[in-house]
């Protein structure tokens, strides 16, 4: 809100300036409506969830992953667990062409492959799972 102000400086009413944000709200909505819907389709505890950055680092998880691997929230904050670390050395090669795959077609699999488990025991798995839609670089896994 400013001042209108006559040419003796003396005011002669207001200025108020409004900004529709309509648009942004119904963004905000959206979003939020897409973060509660991921939140609950991660929240199965029957198949475990994995999310990788680009670089093949996993950022997230969720709980039944965690129960199946024996990773904790702390192993996957430290964003040191990568899928050639944690998949068993004979199916690296796989991963890798799998890898190509994704990033020619925005999918992963569906292919079978053990991770390797925090106590080094094999998890057998079948991975598939398409890129994020908002960021194409992540993969999002399921097992």
């Amino acid at each position: 809100m400013l001042p209108y102000r006559s040419n003796e400086d003396r005011i002669l009413g207001v200025m108020i300036t409004f900004v529709d944000i309509t648009a942004r709200k119904n963004v905000e909505e959206t979003l939020r409506l897409s973060e509660e819907r991921l939140r609950r389709m991660t929240s199965v505890d029957v198949v475990g969830v994995l999310i990788f950055d680009s670089n093949g680092t996993l950022i997230d998880s969720n709980k039944a992953f965690e129960q199946m691997s024996g990773y904790s929230r702390e192993d996957i904050a430290s964003k040191t667990l990568t899928w050639p670390t944690m998949t068993a050395p004979e199916y690296v090669a796989f991963g890798e062409q799998q890898l190509a795959s994704f990033q020619a077609t925005g999918r992963i699999g569906p292919y079978e492959k053990e991770y390797i488990k925090k106590t080094a025991a094999a998890l057998g798995c079948c991975l598939r799972g398409p890129a994020s839609a908002t960021e194409p670089s992540l993969n999002i896994a399921s097992t």
